[in-house]
């Protein structure tokens, strides 16, 4: 069994939660884990096509099957994606979630901060990096896709209507993978906001209780000091990110914002009304 539908990406602009409403409609299959990464030829393209399949061997009565990969639309940091892609599901449907650019470039180095240990300051990464631009530039990465796929293979939504007009929009997602559009459930109605769960913090040293010998330990610490020791290591072994690290000015804002300014309006061809283009173009 192969997928019939694949989210694209794009990061940190939706995905985790398309993926949880998807799998939550009674006539669809989704993967586990989410990212299955199959098609990045640094992910699990070596593995082959039977290992892919076998990700979907449990779908058997579901009237569409899918997954979520990111990176799918990173190039050219992740470079012949689409071309794999069609050489193993020529005919599955895409759907591709965007969200502001810039807000999700921001998204984007609170999970680096999180998980990569980023510590630069975010107004230099950004413009530094050529990445974070490349994974915004949603007409772009959409282009390599029509090479390989047909237009009508590809639905784009915003994350922000996501959001806003969540009913409406899985309407339209679970019509295009060919399931029932009008089915509605509790699961509908739930928030998923993945970063904002993350940023929490998230452990990177292990437990003390995983320690050879923890009893020892805790015994030659003199117990007037026990309860501030275990307080401190509880604090270094948790990273956190907080919002505030992600700020910009508004000059910085409006100059990221003018890199945009030409691929935003290229993807208005591509997307249904109504979309603003965030404002930018």
């Amino acid at each position: 069994m192969r997928p019939t539908f694949i989210i694209i990406g794009a990061a940190k602009s939706g995905t985790t939660a398309l993926h949880r409403y998807l799998g939550s409609h009674p006539e669809v299959f989704v993967s586990t884990p989410k990212e299955l990464n199959f098609f990045l030829e640094d992910g699990n393209w070596g593995r082959g096509p039977e290992w892919y399949e076998h990700q979907f061997a449990a779908s058997r009565h579901a009237r569409a099957r899918g997954e979520s990969s990111p990176l799918y639309t990173s190039f050219p940091h992740q470079p012949g994606v689409p071309g794999r892609m069609a050489s193993v599901v020529p005919e599955a449907k895409l759907i591709y979630v965007v969200r502001h650019p810039v807000d999700r470039m921001l998204s984007h180095y609170l999970h680096r901060r999180l998980h990569s240990g980023e510590r630069r300051n975010v107004e230099v990464v950004l413009r530094s990096e050529p990445q974070y631009r490349a994974s915004s530039s949603y007409a772009m990465q959409i282009e390599r896709y029509l090479e390989r796929f047909r237009r009508d293979q590809i639905l784009i939504v915003t994350s922000e209507s996501l959001r806003a007009n969540r009913s409406t929009v899985l309407r339209r997602v679970f019509e295009h993978v060919g399931v029932d559009p009008g089915w509605s459930g509790e699961d509908l109605e739930k928030e998923y906001h993945v970063t904002a769960r993350d940023r929490r913090g998230r452990r990177f040293l292990p437990p003390v209780d995983r320690f050879p010998g923890r009893r020892l330990a805790v015994m030659a610490v003199p117990r007037s000091i026990r309860k501030p020791v275990a307080r401190l290591y509880a604090r270094m072994s948790v990273r956190r990110v907080r919002p505030e690290q992600a700020q910009i000015s508004a000059a910085v804002r409006e100059e990221l914002e003018g890199w945009f300014r030409d691929d935003v309006a290229k993807l208005r061809g591509y997307m249904q009304p109504p979309f603003d283009g965030w404002g930018i173009a």
